[in-house]
């Protein structure tokens, strides 16, 4: 379980004589570059807070502080000489130099808050040119409608290479109509994968005694060796029997 709470590609609501909404957008999904150029990742806010964070979601599925950066005071922090952070009132920016094979993996946004973190919903970046160890990502079924009380399985089928299992991981989003939540995180087990090199795996996300709180859109992450790829989405609708 994460020790931060991420909301992705959420709003922040607070009332306490005044009311505002936070939103956190990382333009840009995912991102390529060739090994030894400079990457620059971008985050935008209409935060009045003016701390901001970024973080790399790394294979042991933990969070990574690399930089923090605020509009108003100096100076911005780095954890080394590979990374750099600049901020303005409505924009945050990572560099991160000479790019290597392991800067590969999620880059995530965050402004720090009273109670937790409001992050972005993250930006993809992989090597190009290099081997991917995740070929293909396919989620089953695409749509689901469902009543309360139901029970319905979602599967993710995917194919690796040349990556150990203990270095795969598959995560399952929901995203709501107000916000997004992680369902589920867990490492792959010898039992749902072919003993290949190419390995094929299928990773089933089962929700028992369902409501109209898992109506939405789900999706399957699949990240092995640090390189990530996501499956198509599936939607459930969950409706009221009349």
């Amino acid at each position: 379980i994460l020790q931060i709470n991420l909301i992705l590609l959420s709003h922040f609501q607070y009332v306490s004589g005044t009311h505002f909404i936070m939103e956190v957008v990382q333009p840009e999904g995912f991102k390529t570059a060739k090994l030894g150029q400079t990457v620059v990742l971008k985050c935008f806010t209409d935060s009045d807070l003016k701390k901001r964070l970024w973080y790399k979601l790394g294979s042991n599925r933990r969070l990574q502080l690399l930089a923090s950066a605020n509009s108003l005071f100096k100076p911005n922090t780095h954890i080394d000489n590979h990374y750099s952070v600049s901020s303005s009132e409505n924009e945050t920016t990572l560099t991160i130099m000479d790019i290597t094979v392991k800067d590969v993996g999620t880059y995530f946004c965050g402004i720090p808050n009273t109670y937790d973190v409001v992050f972005g919903s993250g930006t993809v970046l992989e090597i190009e040119g290099e081997s991917e160890p995740v070929q293909s990502v396919l989620q089953s079924p695409e749509y689901i409608s469902a009543k309360p009380g139901d029970s319905v399985t979602l599967s993710c089928s995917f194919t690796s290479r040349h990556c150990p299992r203990e270095h795969i991981s598959v995560m399952w989003v929901r995203s709501g109509s107000t916000s997004s939540e992680i369902l589920s995180w867990d490492y792959i087990s010898k039992n749902i994968c072919e003993k290949t090199e190419d390995a094929s795996c299928v990773h089933n996300l089962t929700l028992k005694d369902i409501s109209s709180a898992e109506d939405g859109t789900y999706l399957c992450m699949v990240t092995a060796c640090g390189d990530t790829l996501i499956g198509n989405v599936t939607r459930i609708q969950v409706y009221e029997c009349k």
